[in-house]
């Protein structure tokens, strides 16, 4: 697999040369240790990536030269409400949502959540590093905190789906249609409070349940969204599991 490195966008082409600042030059040279005419993957952090080759490695300065862009990949809708648990949980659940193909990323508001969240800065750093890891060109847009009302307004469009703790021994099946995608709430370790899970009943969310065991929250955001994707590439399917 290619070393991916970031360049701010900007009249991208065919035979482009590249020069990267020291950090991402730093990256490629000294951690990833690339050699002149070796292949790397070119990403503006926004939507572009692109194939390329080192073609300069000058001290601490790399130049990278386009090849062509890589083609994208088209990704279902998929929004993830997220009642906000302590800020490394949080960074661990945007890390996963976003290699997990989320789209959205609305932080909610939770009767448990923190009163701090990880600084706008922080959240880039860690997306742009699922984006190094995983080759996504797009991260997923992050709303910050809500209201659980609010966000369940504003993702109403979509069908939807709580992870739930108290029915987590069931077979819940679940089927997406690809073109409209779904939204997954996900609350803390253990379970939304009572009006939480009314409001989200209210507002048509149908139990996921993620296994028989009760999952960090980081965890679970993973297993739902795997779930939900796995959903759209067949008919509905039942989760093993003992009864209720």
């Amino acid at each position: 697999m290619s070393p991916r490195v970031f360049h701010a966008a900007g009249g991208w082409s065919v035979g482009a040369r590249l020069r990267l600042d020291p950090e991402e030059s730093r990256y490629l040279l000294r951690v990833r240790r690339i050699r002149v005419g070796e292949g790397v993957e070119v990403l503006d952090g926004h939507s572009a990536a692109w194939r390329a080759r080192l073609v300069e490695a000058e001290g601490k300065a790399a130049v990278v030269e386009l090849d062509e862009p890589v083609p994208e990949v088209d990704a279902m809708p998929l929004e993830l409400l997220l009642l906000v648990p302590e800020p490394r949980a949080t960074l661990e659940a945007l890390t996963l949502a976003s290699e997990l193909g989320a789209t959205a990323i609305h932080l909610v508001r939770g009767e448990h959540s923190p009163t701090g969240l990880p600084s706008p800065e922080r959240i880039t750093k860690t997306l742009r590093a699922s984006q190094r890891q995983c080759g996504r060109p797009r991260p997923p847009a992050v709303h910050r905190p809500a209201s659980l009302e609010a966000a369940l307004r504003d993702t109403e469009a979509r069908p939807g789906f709580v992870a739930s703790v108290a029915l987590r021994h069931r077979a819940t099946p679940v089927a997406v249609d690809p073109a409209v995608g779904a939204r997954l709430l996900v609350g803390p370790e253990g379970g939304l409070m009572a009006e939480e899970a009314e409001r989200a009943e209210q507002a048509g969310l149908r139990p996921l349940a993620l296994g028989p065991w009760v999952l960090r929250t980081p965890t679970a955001v993973a297993a739902g969204l795997a779930r939900l994707r796995g959903a759209c590439e067949g008919p509905a399917r039942a989760l093993d599991g003992g009864p209720g």
